[in-house]
């Protein structure tokens, strides 16, 4: 029995002579095991943000244009997620981490 190769899998075809008891050597490892989900291109915690800062500023200001600058701004973070999908964790630690050499 041979198992097709997906493409980007690690796994192997196995010929069709092959016993069927024969255990794997190497199993699949898949994106969507070792990259964070994505919501409409961008983590989650960025467009929890961006809806969060939108809503207070209709529900508290009336500034409804702030849906324009929310819709730019989730446009420049699906273009900045589409390369690298750790980039906001990334920042948000590197603001965190401890100065230890002040210049």
């Amino acid at each position: 029995m041979a198992f097709p190769q997906e493409q980007g899998s690690c796994s192997k075809i196995m010929s069709s002579d092959s016993n069927e008891n024969n255990s794997w050597y190497e199993i699949s490892f898949y994106k969507g095991l070792t990259e964070p989900s994505l919501l409409f291109g961008c983590p989650k915690g960025v467009i929890v943000f961006n809806v969060m800062i939108a809503f207070l500023m209709i529900l508290w200001f009336g500034f409804w244009p702030i849906l324009f600058f929310s819709f730019i701004f989730h446009q420049f973070a699906r273009y900045v997620c589409k390369n690298d999908t750790y980039l906001f964790a990334s920042l948000i630690s590197y603001m965190k981490s401890k100065r230890y050499y002040k210049s």
